[in-house]
């Protein structure tokens, strides 16, 4: 009997999908011993299942058996796809994946929550013993405000549906890429960012990486009380091009003393300490 072809799992993945993959194959699984895969597990593997680990040249090129790369999610940022080209390795993922897609849709849904109740400002306070200021924070109500989606593809239009659907939110959307409006969508496509911006309370990005997404960070924001999520990559602005709102939401709380702060860094520097010396 030949032997079965070694699948590398670079990190975590559901149960159900080991069970399928571990009926026909050899699975390797270093995440299961909380470590990063070696060079003799990557040279060894048939195939290689990633999440967020990176496949570049410099790892194809230790991996003269690998066959195919599978990407468990919807985007290949962390793959060299012309290194894969160059050696004729074909990159498989899952755009289409309901559940991924709804998964990431909850999570932007949740962030939205957060910000117009201030949850986690409110967390804080209350964990520091603050309870008098937890009435400072002026929540706003989701229902009847209008939502601006940059990017409908499956996530972005999962989070119009829940958001319509669920919040009585109007929903208007962007995308370069429709043209169209689609039938039965939970949200009414316009022809521009300035449209959308011009009228959104809510603004939820769903994009890619890509050269057109730095542009869009020149754009003025029409509202200043809008409240922004974010759900695509962390990279997709640089550093340099980061909107000045979004520098802003990464501030603490106005009501943040200097000393409360420090306090908070030396909080988690002994958290850290005591985990360090308990090894």
């Amino acid at each position: 009997m030949p032997p079965k072809p070694v699948v590398l799992v670079t990190e975590r993945i559901a149960d159900a999908g080991l069970q399928l993959l571990e009926k026909p194959c050899e699975v390797c699984a270093p995440w299961r011993q909380n470590r990063h895969p070696t060079e003799e597990e990557i040279g060894a593997a048939d195939a290689v299942v990633v999440r967020l680990f990176k496949i570049t040249d410099a790892v194809l090129s230790v991996a003269p058996k690998l066959r195919v790369v599978g990407r468990h999610g919807a985007g290949l940022d962390n793959v060299d796809l012309k290194a894969a080209t160059e050696r004729r390795i074909p990159v498989v993922f899952t755009p289409s994946a309901q559940t991924m897609a709804n998964a990431v849709a909850e999570h932007a849904v949740q962030m939205m929550l957060a910000l117009a109740r201030h949850a986690v400002a409110a967390d804080r306070l209350v964990r520091e013993g603050h309870f008098a200021q937890r009435s400072s924070l002026q929540g706003a109500e989701l229902h009847g405000r209008t939502l601006g989606v940059i990017g409908v593809g499956a996530i972005g239009a999962r989070v119009a549906e829940i958001c319509q659907n669920g919040f009585g939110m109007r929903v208007v959307a962007y995308d370069p890429y429709v043209e169209a409006q689609p039938s039965q969508a939970a949200f009414t496509l316009v022809k521009s960012l300035h449209q959308l911006l011009e009228q959104s309370d809510v603004v939820t990005l769903h994009l890619p990486s890509t050269p057109e997404a730095g542009s869009w960070t020149r754009l003025p924001w029409r509202k200043p009380s809008a409240a922004v999520t974010w759900g695509a990559r962390p990279w997709t602005f640089s550093r340099k091009s980061r909107p000045s709102w979004i520098t802003r939401l990464c501030q603490p709380p106005a009501h943040y003393s200097r000393r409360t702060l420090a306090a908070r860094r030396e909080q988690r520097w002994r958290k850290w300490r005591n985990w360090w010396l308990a090894r």
